[in-house]
């Protein structure tokens, strides 16, 4: 099986991805740690753990990269 660019946020859509990157926001101004987070949007929207801590970290959006 060919794996595409970042695979894992291939069986994802866009609209979910922006839902999960808005819970992620509204879970750090909550104050929830990094872990927490992480496994929060993980288990509700299958995203790759990596991804997830990209868009914590500012490095990455829903949409691409930042810079």
């Amino acid at each position: 099986m060919k794996r595409g660019f970042f695979f894992g946020l291939m069986n994802v859509n866009r609209i979910d991805r922006i839902r999960a990157f808005r819970k992620l926001c509204t879970l750090k101004e909550r104050g929830l740690t990094r872990q927490a987070i992480t496994t929060e949007i993980f288990s509700q929207f299958n995203i790759p753990k990596s991804t997830i801590y990209f868009w914590y970290t500012g490095r990455n959006t829903p949409t691409g990269s930042t810079g």
